[in-house]
């Protein structure tokens, strides 16, 4: 709710009632003109076992990003590809053409970082952990990291998958500078 400027998010498992209340938390901030990645896993989203049970009933694990994807093509008409306020890409399906990817779905250049899961607002805040933006059972630790140079470590990790994923990143507003 605080996004000036941008949000990045990565997500392996993205479902359920808080995922989708995530989603359309994004959406609100795009409007607004905040610019807003999101980086999805595409082997999670086919999963399917959890929205079933909640958004898409019968259907694949694919009701957020499409809700997603249906609002980016709304506030980005009209405009250059890459340009707009919200990009939304799934990493295993546009990183393969960027590097080889093995049958397990993960990159055979030894880049493994499709599975992480974050949030990232204005280049200063990272929400980061094991929990999925989902209606996961497990209950895993998240970390709320208010540290702008740490942030930017993290975020250009993010970058890495994102150019992977063939979008255009945004760059950190500084250097990779942790001040613990």
């Amino acid at each position: 709710q605080r996004a000036r400027a941008n949000v990045r998010l990565e997500v392996y498992s993205f479902s359920g009632p808080d995922g989708m209340r995530l989603a359309h938390a994004l959406v609100a901030k795009a409007r607004e003109g905040v610019v807003t990645h999101v980086l999805l896993d595409r082997l999670s989203q086919k999963r399917g076992y959890l929205a079933e049970e909640t958004f898409n009933i019968g259907g694949a694990n694919n009701a957020i990003p499409e809700v997603l994807r249906q609002h980016m093509a709304i506030l980005n008409q009209g405009r250059a590809p890459g340009e707009g306020p919200l990009h939304v890409l799934d990493f295993n399906d546009e990183a393969e053409r960027n590097q080889p990817i093995d049958a397990a779905g993960f990159p055979t250049v030894g880049i493994a970082l499709h599975h992480a899961k974050g949030l990232y607002v204005d280049d200063r805040w990272s929400i980061v952990g094991g929990n999925n933006f989902d209606k996961d059972p497990t209950h895993d630790l998240s970390v709320l990291i208010d540290d702008p140079g740490l942030a930017n470590c993290i975020i250009a990790r993010f970058n890495v998958q994102w150019a992977l994923a063939g979008g255009r990143p945004m760059a950190p507003h500084g250097p990779c500078a942790p001040q613990l």
